[in-house]
């Protein structure tokens, strides 16, 4: 119970990811539920317990502003045009033009650098830019997250999905999502599904919703709605 305590009170954990953190929370009660230290209803309550604190967590960070994830790839796009000047993954950064690893992302948020082994020199990282020594300013552009262990790469939306996003977003039929969803699916399994088994853009409908619905304080059917077109 201590160590479900600990993670679930380990902020940066739950911000930096709040999806994994739930996921952790939720593992650590089954494994006690396992092992008979707690009972099924005990266990439903910790799982409330890491459920707000996702809650909590999703909605102050709705509100904050994009920021470096640990758990992300980065390709570093000059805003003045250019090629990426290299790669990070999590926090070590690769550099485009040499083989290997050449720094490390230190710090926490507000005052995270990206610090070269060899010559400890710094680039200043501001949220989702860094800032080389000669001033030119870098975007760090996510193309893909490391959740539970497990590599996912983004991939290019298709068909009018392109309208609504760049990334292609996982829509799972009923009988799939609840596999999704079941704890005894194996994290291989459910990679594929995520890869291979989302339905494709053909069978949807698009149409212009109130932007209440990007807001998660907000419920009901009425949020997707299809609005009138403008005259």
């Amino acid at each position: 119970m201590a160590q479900w305590r600990r993670y679930l009170d380990d902020q940066e954990s739950r911000f930096n990811n709040p999806e994994v953190h739930r996921s952790m929370c939720r593992l650590l009660s089954q494994d006690m539920l396992d092992e008979r230290i707690i009972s099924a209803a005990e266990k439903f309550e910790l799982d409330e317990l890491a459920d707000a604190a996702y809650w909590h967590a999703v909605e102050t960070l709705i509100d904050c502003e994009p920021d470096f994830m640990p758990s992300g790839f980065y390709d570093l796009i000059a805003r003045d045009g250019g090629p990426s000047i290299g790669k990070l993954s999590g926090t070590l950064y690769y550099p485009a033009d040499r083989n290997g690893y050449a720094a490390q992302v230190i710090g926490e948020r507000g005052n995270r650098r990206l610090v070269f082994r060899m010559t400890r020199t710094a680039w200043k990282i501001d949220g989702m830019t860094i800032t080389t020594p000669n001033g030119r300013i870098h975007d760090l552009v996510i193309t893909g997250q490391r959740i539970n262990g497990i590599e996912y790469t983004n991939i290019d939306a298709q068909g009018g999905m392109v309208d609504i996003h760049d990334r292609r977003p996982v829509v799972l039929a009923p009988d799939l999502a609840r596999e999704w969803l079941d704890p005894a699916t194996p994290k291989e399994r459910a990679e594929q599904m995520a890869l291979y088994q989302g339905e494709p853009s053909e069978l949807f409908e698009w149409f212009r919703v109130s932007t209440a619905v990007g807001n998660v304080r907000n419920h009901g059917a009425e949020l997707i709605e299809p609005m009138a077109r403008p005259s």
